[in-house]
């Protein structure tokens, strides 16, 4: 009852990859019934051809008895599209203490996976806006500079503690001295 209620597709598998079961959560995220699923290999079902040898990876594994941590990877809906999903992976242990399949659990996580592309996508263009008023706020900087240097007086600042945070180019002609490092001075 609690494997059948579950949001999550919960897939038994024998170690050779076929479904042996296949819960509602299983039908409503991949659109296999469990009478269609199961028998067949679950690679057929659900594997990209690029994330065959992952599934044969974790089976290896499990029938092994390494504890796998969560992988986040994708499958294959029934329709063709890719699916985001994290899977957790347990051997199922016969009587006699033999692993004899695995249980998947599959959660949908395309909607997290999505958050996470935007959030990516807005970092990108942000870092990206940062470096083009960067550039402005230089270039703009740079003019300054130039126009304060041909002005033929002192032009300088001074913060409250007396500290040069800028000094035009005339410092340097009447005190013989580069303007430049009066900065912090």
């Amino acid at each position: 009852a609690i494997v059948e209620s579950s949001s999550d597709a919960v897939i038994a598998t024998s170690l050779d990859g076929v479904v042996t079961d296949w819960n509602r959560g299983a039908e409503r995220l991949f659109g296999y019934s469990a009478a269609e699923a199961i028998g067949h290999l679950v690679a057929d079902l659900l594997l990209p051809e690029d994330r065959r040898e992952e599934d044969k990876a974790l089976r290896d594994a499990v029938g092994r008895g390494d504890v796998m941590p969560p992988l986040d990877t994708t499958r294959l809906h029934r329709d063709g599209a890719l699916i985001d999903v994290s899977v957790a992976v347990s051997p199922i242990v016969a009587v006699d203490g033999r692993c004899i399949g695995m249980s998947k659990t599959l959660r949908d996580i395309s909607q997290a996976k999505r958050s996470e592309r935007m959030i990516q996508e807005l970092n990108a263009t942000l870092e990206r806006q940062v470096a083009e008023r960067t550039a402005l706020l230089e270039s703009a900087r740079h003019d300054l500079q130039n126009i304060v240097d041909e002005v033929p007086a002192l032009i300088s600042h001074w913060d409250r503690r007396l500290i040069n945070r800028f000094a035009n180019l005339q410092h340097s002609v009447w005190y013989s001295i580069d303007a430049a490092d009066l900065r912090g001075r």
